[in-house]
């Protein structure tokens, strides 16, 4: 017996063509549909060979080499097990991944994706494997309406939220589309009826109220929630940035220069930078100011008091005066998820916003502030790079800027917040939080002696 892989003469509107199992042995000659198609791919008809794939992509190398896989297994099964032909033709329709969907999303499926978005996904296939109480999950299994409801009435008398119910039935819903769409099955994944539940709850839009944030500074037992309240603050101030940005963000200096802040920046001042969405492009600029200097002094401060003990290794080093950690969040992703839980957690225990809402309040206090549409494009991140260029009024430009962030720091009283909460810090731990701060270490031996001040310090 002899079985070849072949790519189908005939290509479809999508501009694919399948690949063949091209079996033969004396006069029988089966082609097999694999289910598994390429695109575009000029050379029609074509054998392939293992040792030669290298027009493909790497998913399509890892589907391709499992074919290879299956051809050699189905020979060898077709002479020790004394096959007929009918049970050769019925072993090599199977999918491939007909015994394992954490297999594909493994393999596959994660290939193409981020290491956070992979344990993400993974861990979907792990929620639908506890809760219908299977060791594996088989597409064929999961494409069974009766299985899928299963899953949910199961997860729903361990009082899993029906919002959680959703977020892993619409994310199994993308694993499966992806391998219709890799040729791993051949039906359509359609939710049974009602299977996903609509919300009742109304979402409100979060306001910002300067005395709601001070009962809450003044609500703080701990230095833990206090420190939830100012990193919330932070992510105000710098724009509505993201939680993740706190960590990720990145700083431009100001003896360096690149053609945004040549043009609309202040050169005399740092900037520090993050992506506005984390599927976008855009990237937004925020001055370090004295306001968000003074945050985010106090901020690494906090976190070597409450961090540096254990990890130390998480934080920026003293000599990087604005930046606050120092951690790749893909390769920390367990220590990343349990540091927002927990600080959310602690934000939730004092107040009724969430890190999310910080976003909402910033683009709030913007837009009741009058200024030039050119102005609230870039205040909002939503001018591309090339339409700045194209401007030639660009000192007016950076003006409006600079007045409309005086403007938004005004309007969230961020001088008055930064000095109760630093008030706050004193009276929690006994300390000028702005006299020992780690910005103020020149040297190493001034640091080593400030970290020894801070281990003596109830927390």
């Amino acid at each position: 017996m002899n079985i070849r892989l072949v790519i189908s003469n005939y290509i479809n509107q999508d501009g694919k063509s399948k690949v063949l199992f091209d079996c033969s042995e004396n006069k029988y000659r089966k082609k097999i549909d694999t289910r598994v198609k390429v695109q575009n791919f000029q050379q029609i008809g074509l054998r392939l060979r293992e040792n030669e794939l290298d027009d493909f992509s790497f998913e399509k190398k890892i589907l391709l080499k499992r074919l290879f896989e299956k051809a050699k297994s189905a020979i060898r099964k077709y002479h020790d097990l004394g096959w007929k032909y009918i049970e050769l033709e019925n072993f090599l329709k199977e999918p491939i991944y007909k015994y394992s969907v954490e297999h594909y999303v493994s393999e596959v499926f994660n290939k193409s994706r981020t290491i956070i978005t992979s344990k993400d996904y993974l861990n979907v296939v792990n929620v639908f494997k506890k809760y219908l109480k299977k060791n594996t999950i088989t597409f064929d299994f999961l494409l069974d309406p009766q299985n899928v409801l299963k899953f949910k009435f199961n997860a729903q008398k361990k009082n899993v939220k029906q919002t959680s119910i959703n977020s892993y039935l619409k994310k199994m819903k993308i694993i499966m589309s992806q391998a219709k769409k890799d040729g791993i099955i051949s039906t359509r994944f359609v939710f049974p009826t009602y299977v996903i539940e609509k919300s009742s709850k109304v979402a409100v839009k979060p306001d910002y109220n300067i005395d709601e944030i001070i009962s809450s500074v003044n609500q703080c037992k701990n230095i833990y929630q206090l420190q939830s309240l100012i990193i919330f603050i932070f992510l105000i101030a710098n724009q509505g940035m993201n939680p993740s940005n706190l960590i990720d963000y990145q700083i431009l200096n100001k003896n360096k220069s690149n053609v945004i802040k040549s043009l609309i920046l202040d050169n005399e001042y740092n900037y520090l930078f993050f992506k506005k969405s984390k599927k976008g492009k855009s990237i937004k600029y925020v001055k370090i100011n004295y306001q968000i200097l003074r945050l985010l002094s106090t901020l690494k401060s906090l976190f070597h008091i409450t961090h540096f003990k254990k990890y130390s290794e998480m934080l920026a080093p003293f000599t990087e005066k604005n930046k606050i950690f120092d951690f790749e969040i893909n390769e920390n992703y367990n220590f990343y998820k349990n540091f927002w839980n927990f600080y959310q957690k602690k934000l939730g225990e004092i107040s009724n916003y969430t890190f999310s809402s910080a976003k909402p309040i910033f683009y709030d206090a913007l837009e009741e502030i009058e200024m030039s549409r050119i102005t609230s494009q870039i205040m909002f991140g939503d001018l591309p790079t090339e339409t700045i260029i194209q401007s030639v009024e660009f000192k007016k430009i950076r003006e409006n800027i600079e007045l409309s962030e005086n403007k938004v720091y005004e309007k969230l009283k961020l001088n008055e917040l930064i000095a109760i909460c630093n008030n706050k810090i004193s009276i929690l731990l006994e300390m000028n939080i702005a006299e020992y701060s780690v910005n103020n270490c020149n040297n190493t031996v001034e640091f080593i002696k400030l970290m020894g001040k801070y281990e003596q310090l109830v927390i």
